[in-house]
């Protein structure tokens, strides 16, 4: 019985070593294409049907937005001749994006995007949409996510032009970078800010990535709903002059990324002490983070539409608003703070002055590109991570680079991105 373990336990070992091998020698025979693509060089290639592939979190989506759109400049609005074996077979280039369910109204009336495909829940509608993918056969996919299942599905799309980033991330033994072997042009992650990485990868499709404006399109459904919430709080006198409504989202989906509550309890204390109006904003499952924030200054507050008040100020929970409606909130409002996450992003895409508070990550990898707002952050020895997502656990186990932020230096933010809106 002993040693019928051992030959099972030696089958596994050899087959995991032969694997390994197996995939060193497919990454090791596919060469690594940095040049700009030719596309009249490649054969049977349109740019008639292109695919996006963005399986990362809200906050990569948006940043991935400028890309969306040189591309669409370059394939449908450009006023190039491309050689005549690229000509497209259609009027219009067909732009299609595949997304995760909840990522999809980020990119909702997007005018350069012709189609949202979601990967479902369902392992059985999941199969069928990627097989779907490869009968619509695209002449030209984007993957930027570059994992091992984007890679896959990129490969699976059967495309002879595939576009990805080797990045020099382990899981295990094996290297990310490895992975180069599903697409047939590549470039290496020089850890450079991902909308300038991305905007790289398809300069080889002769893309110009410079504009690194992102975007979100609510439409006025979402602005009136916001309206109205916002007449809600400033009450029916006119003559009052409105308080500054900041927005505030304390949460991230990854915890290392969290700055402490109990910092944040105290920033909204101060804010509303100096006369601001304060909302907070996060899903049904930041609802008790949310409210243990606003308890400092009242305690019946039983439902997220209820209006927490004080005197003459007020603290609004919102737990149930979509992503487009978040992003007209936040465009109504005159300041958003938060960690860096996805929020954060779609603050910076609406043009409204944020605050955004970075520990693990650093900003030049995904923070703000121009200088309408400010990011605090303490570059301690361990940054950026080395544990990024894998773990929910800072290394140090106290969470440093967070907690070295002050509440007195975000007060300081606020009061230099007021002045200078003013």
């Amino acid at each position: 019985m002993q040693m019928l373990r051992w030959l099972k336990l030696c089958r596994s070992l050899f087959i995991g070593i032969a694997g390994i091998i197996c995939w060193k020698i497919c990454s090791l025979l596919v060469t690594n294409k940095h040049q700009k693509l030719n596309l009249s060089k490649v054969s049977g290639l349109t740019s008639n049907r292109i695919l996006h592939i963005q399986l990362d979190s809200v906050g990569d989506v948006m940043m991935a937005t400028p890309i969306f759109r040189a591309v669409k400049n370059r394939f449908v609005n450009s006023n190039e001749v491309l050689p005549q074996e690229v000509q497209p077979q259609e009027v219009q280039p067909r732009i299609d994006i595949l997304l995760r369910p909840g990522n999809k109204l980020l990119l909702m009336n997007n005018p350069n995007i012709n189609t949202i495909l979601t990967l479902d829940n369902n392992i059985l509608k999941t199969i069928n949409t990627i097989l779907g993918l490869r009968k619509t056969s695209y002449n030209i996919v984007i993957d930027y996510s570059s994992s091992f299942y984007s890679g896959w599905i990129s490969f699976i799309t059967g495309s002879k032009c595939r576009l990805g980033v080797m990045h020099n991330s382990k899981i295990g033994l094996f290297s990310i970078r490895d992975f180069g072997f599903f697409y047939t042009h590549k470039i290496k992650d020089m850890g450079m800010h991902l909308i300038d990485m991305w905007a790289n990868e398809v300069k080889m499709l002769n893309c110009d990535g410079q504009d690194s404006r992102m975007e979100i399109y609510p439409s006025p459904k979402e602005f009136d709903k916001i309206e109205h919430l916002f007449n809600t709080i400033n009450g029916s006198n006119e003559e009052v002059q409105p308080q500054k409504v900041i927005v505030i989202h304390p949460n991230a989906k990854w915890s290392p990324k969290r700055w402490p509550i109990d910092k944040f309890a105290k920033l909204t204390s101060e804010l509303i002490a100096l006369g601001y109006k304060v909302i907070l904003v996060g899903t049904s499952r930041d609802e008790l983070s949310l409210r243990a924030i606003a308890s400092d200054h009242q305690t019946r507050c039983k439902r997220s539409d209820v209006i927490i008040k004080r005197s003459d100020v007020i603290i609004k929970v919102v737990t149930d608003l979509s992503l487009l409606e978040l992003a007209a909130l936040i465009k109504r409002a005159d300041l958003f703070i938060g960690n860096d996450s996805g929020p954060a992003q779609i603050s910076i895409s609406v043009g409204t002055p944020s605050i955004v508070l970075f520990g693990p990550v650093l900003p030049a990898r995904s923070g703000p590109k121009d200088n309408k707002h400010i990011v605090l952050f303490k570059n301690i020895g361990c940054s950026p991570c080395p544990l990024y997502y894998t773990k929910d656990k800072c290394i140090r186990g106290d969470n440093e680079c967070l907690k070295l932020i002050e509440v007195d230096e975000v007060l300081e933010a606020v009061s230099k991105l007021i002045k200078k809106c003013s």
